[in-house]
């Protein structure tokens, strides 16, 4: 299988909704797409927790959506460590 995560927006000043599309794998998609992409075929469970991350515990109000970079190992391995952390200090 592969995750993918669909974020929908409210806009308080319109009553509209948003929706984004954060799938992380890359066939056939541009920078324009949805999120960065990854290089291989198991990160997507990753990129997925990382913008829930980003969105809820960390608040962000800019998420970097049009990008086609993938995360680095480096950047994969801090997310879990700054997770757990933030997991264990919760308990």
């Amino acid at each position: 299988g592969h995750w993918s995560l669909i974020v929908i927006f409210h806009n308080p000043k319109n009553h509209n909704y948003y929706g984004k599309i954060i799938d992380s794998r890359k066939k056939g998609k541009t920078s324009k797409s949805y999120c960065p992409q990854q290089k291989g075929f198991w990160e997507c469970g990753y990129y997925v927790m990382k913008v829930m991350h980003d969105i809820v515990i960390s608040c962000r109000e800019k998420i970097i959506l049009h990008c086609e970079n993938p995360l680095t190992s480096h950047q994969i391995d801090q997310f879990v460590e700054d997770t757990l952390k933030d997991f264990m200090v919760t308990l």
